[in-house]
């Protein structure tokens, strides 16, 4: 998906992702990556690593 351009936010960042309201719920992981909110189909959590900041900081939660 990411080298056919069809991530809506390709990029990690920390933040509010415009269109997405808190509390949105999701029904699956590929609706997460469609978007941009997670960057991986069948990882678990997706953080920012050390080369995009100081620290580690977690991006997403899910139950």
């Amino acid at each position: 998906m990411l080298k056919k351009n069809q991530i809506l936010f390709p990029e990690k960042k920390i933040g509010h992702l415009a269109g997405i309201a808190v509390g949105h719920q999701f029904y699956s992981r590929t609706e997460m990556v469609a978007i941009g909110f997670h960057s991986h189909l069948l990882s678990g959590i997706d953080c920012l690593g050390e080369s995009k900041g100081k620290e580690t900081n977690l991006l997403s939660l899910e139950d």
